[in-house]
């Protein structure tokens, strides 16, 4: 996680990162969000979920990203449109 933080950071900036939905049970958790960034001077934005499982002493043993792409035309539809920026 780290090693893709230093190489992301240089190019790119969070303009939104919103969770819609998080999850609990036992050692697991799910979350669902949004995320909007530019990245080299592009912006986009995507819908994901996260999958963690945690060991014993709270600390993540396996993770899991997965995201989807907005078709063009369906942005009006992006979780973002009723969050007040400031």
């Amino acid at each position: 996680i780290q090693k893709w933080f230093v190489n992301w950071l240089p190019h790119g900036q969070v303009l939104e990162w919103r969770i819609l939905r998080f999850l609990h049970q036992g050692e697991s958790s799910a979350e669902e969000w949004f995320f909007r960034c530019r990245y080299d001077g592009v912006e986009s934005g995507f819908s994901g979920v996260t999958l963690m499982d945690f060991d014993r002493d709270g600390k993540i043993k396996r993770l899991g990203e997965f995201a989807a792409q907005t078709a063009p035309g369906e942005a009006a539809n992006r979780p973002s449109d009723n969050v007040v920026k400031k």
